[in-house]
């Protein structure tokens, strides 16, 4: 009878050898997955041909001059985030759609600022890095929790962190605009109804927000303008304007700025200071 407390079995232990091997190989692959980061920024530049959704939550670098072609829609997911090179431009001759959340905002800004998204450049953000975006004639942003920061290169008269160019049109809403060189937001002529409100620019160098040769109805709604020279600049905008709720304060000229008195409108409950 064979007796199981003294019966050999095979041999279940491997050679120390090959111990030793798995075992360097397991700290080689930690260290692989140390220095490199889960999720690393992705370069985008040049025209956008087709309708592009970019990936929520990653960082792409913008690394040179973009733009969304006419009969395009680009839409930015909430939590993406955008780094601009030095100079760069964001160009909307189609449609932009950026839809961020309450909780999960989209971001615009330049590439050194680490506050937000993967690093991709090193140093100090500063206000007027990146030339900003525009919407170009034809081009429509619809933009909801955005948050724009660092852009507004002077490039001449039309300098702005978002402007808006005879023909295009922008809906902005709960976003956030700051730290930028010369103007948050400019609309530079058009006769198109635009909608900005409930948002917050700050910290521009020159004008919060500049109507220039307007002529459409424009409605201003419950937005805070501060720590600029002029809150809201009505540089001839002479179309049906909707200035209700706005708070134009803290600024270092005036709040309100005409230059030519809107034709019809209304202008009521803001506060200037």
């Amino acid at each position: 009878m064979l007796n199981t407390l003294t019966a050999k079995t095979p041999n279940q232990r491997c050679p120390s050898s090959m111990l030793r091997a798995a075992a360097a190989a397991l700290v080689a692959l930690a260290a692989l997955a140390l220095a490199v980061p889960a999720w690393s920024a992705i370069e985008i530049s040049g025209p956008i041909a087709t309708d592009t959704t970019l990936v929520a939550g990653a960082t792409y670098h913008v690394t040179g001059n973009l733009a969304v072609a006419a009969g395009v829609t680009l839409t930015v997911p909430e939590g993406t985030v955008l780094k601009a090179a030095f100079g760069v431009a964001i160009t909307v001759n189609g449609t932009l759609d950026v839809a961020g959340t309450n909780a999960n905002p989209a971001y615009f800004t330049e590439e050194r600022d680490g506050s937000v998204g993967e690093d991709v450049v090193v140093g100090d953000p500063g206000p007027g890095a990146w030339i900003g975006l525009i919407i170009a004639d034809g081009g429509v942003a619809n933009i909801d929790h955005l948050r724009l920061c660092y852009a507004s290169r002077s490039i001449g008269i039309i300098s702005a962190s978002i402007v808006v160019n005879d023909g295009g049109l922008l809906n902005l809403s709960d976003s956030i605009i700051r730290l930028g060189g010369v103007r948050g937001v400019m609309i530079n002529g058009g006769s198109l109804a635009h909608q900005i409100e409930r948002n917050l620019i700050e910290s521009h160098g020159s004008t919060g927000i500049e109507l220039r040769n307007t002529s459409g109805a424009i409605a201003l709604i419950d937005n805070t303008v501060q720590s600029t020279n002029l809150g809201l600049w009505l540089n001839n905008a002479s179309g049906n304007l909707h200035i209700e709720d706005n708070q134009f304060i803290g600024n270092n000229g005036f709040g309100l700025y005409v230059s030519t008195q809107p034709r019809t409108g209304n202008l009521s409950n803001n506060t200037l200071t």
